[in-house]
């Protein structure tokens, strides 16, 4: 489930996980319609764009891990720069940081299953694409 209060970008980054993967991506445009859909459909991890700000970002992240259905799934925030963040509080809410820098659509496949702890070399992604 890609979240991103973006419509153009949503849709890019949507459109790069399923034409270069093959990945079935669910696009929500807001907080809350992310809430509504991850109760509505099995997700494997929750991509938020972090347009939203920090504070957005967290209260989203706590709602997630308090509730039973949504605990467990991996929540990743994709950036150019990870200095804004506070870590504390990443770690609290088992947050991760996917760092694509420069921010390369073809690698961030790569990146997010990377970090999932799945087989990028199973994608048909390269950084020579």
């Amino acid at each position: 489930l890609v979240i991103h209060n973006e419509q153009n970008t949503g849709d890019i980054i949507q459109l790069c996980l399923t034409d270069l993967t093959g990945w079935k991506v669910q696009l929500a445009n807001s907080l809350l319609e992310g809430l509504q859909q991850v109760k509505l459909y099995p997700v494997d991890a929750i991509i938020l764009d972090i347009c939203f700000c920090e504070n957005e970002v967290f209260l989203m992240a706590k709602k997630l891990r308090i509730q039973p259905e949504t605990e467990s799934i991996p929540i990743l925030l994709p950036t150019m720069r990870s200095t804004w963040f506070d870590w504390q509080l990443l770690q609290q809410y088992q947050v991760q940081i996917v760092v694509v820098n420069p921010f390369d659509l073809r690698q961030l496949p790569v990146k997010i299953a990377k970090v999932l702890g799945w087989n990028s070399e199973q994608l048909s992604v390269t950084s020579n694409q």
